[in-house]
């Protein structure tokens, strides 16, 4: 929870910040390097920030904390990485290489940690399933054009795109199903636990149920 509300908090700030300095900016009438560097730079804590809260939401609701540390961590390099452009600490080749491949991890990451969240029924974990590969796919392809020297086929191109349009239709259709699969009836629910400690468990949704044995006499 602080996690995420820290995050949010940085990122309305900096996009409010923004904004305002743009602002000023045009009204003043003078943009020169100075001032584009500042609005990049406030613009890059605001995007940060943004992944760093989609991956702290989804350690906060489902209570794995290495798939979404990592989203932020990387979060928080390719901050620093595109700082070091920004600023013209490190211009080489290579070291532009490397901040764009932190980036579209960072964005692959949070996106695919935030497809994550909603709850599916179990006949409709395809779609998140097919969502984290669709997702992990498009961002090696992508960091493989960023490496590329030679010149890549059409078909690529293609392959690429098609990849692209499946994220966006199961970024639509996972919110969909989970809201579907809330009205289905307790009977036809189905919960997957993960056993914590002792008789406390966890469900996919990070939820959580301290069990114990009962007769079958007073189920009925």
């Amino acid at each position: 929870m602080e996690i995420r509300k820290g995050a949010l908090k940085v990122s309305v700030g900096f996009l409010l910040l923004s904004a305002l300095f743009a602002i000023w900016v045009v009204l003043v009438g003078q943009f020169g390097e100075f001032e584009l560097r500042v609005l990049l730079t406030t613009l890059s804590i605001s995007i940060a920030s943004m992944c760093a809260m989609a991956c702290g939401a989804h350690i906060e609701r489902t209570g794995f904390i290495i798939a979404g540390s990592i989203g932020i961590a990387f979060a928080v390099l390719s901050f620093l990485l595109t700082q070091m452009l920004v600023w013209e600490v490190v211009d080489t080749k290579g070291f532009w290489k490397t901040c764009w491949s932190c980036v579209v991890i960072s964005f692959a990451l949070a996106h695919a940690l935030l497809l994550n969240l909603p709850a599916l029924a179990t006949k409709h974990l395809w779609l998140r399933y097919l969502a984290d590969f669709s997702v992990g796919l498009l961002a090696i392809l992508v960091i493989y054009l960023v490496w590329q020297e030679g010149s890549l086929g059409e078909g690529y191109f293609r392959f690429l795109i098609v990849v692209g349009i499946v994220i966006a239709l199961v970024s639509v259709l996972v919110p969909i199903f989970s809201k579907l699969d809330e009205k289905l009836s307790e009977s036809d629910l189905e919960v997957l636990l993960k056993k914590v400690k002792d008789d406390y468990y966890v469900d996919q949704n990070g939820n959580h149920y301290k069990l114990h044995k009962v007769d079958i006499e007073q189920v009925n």
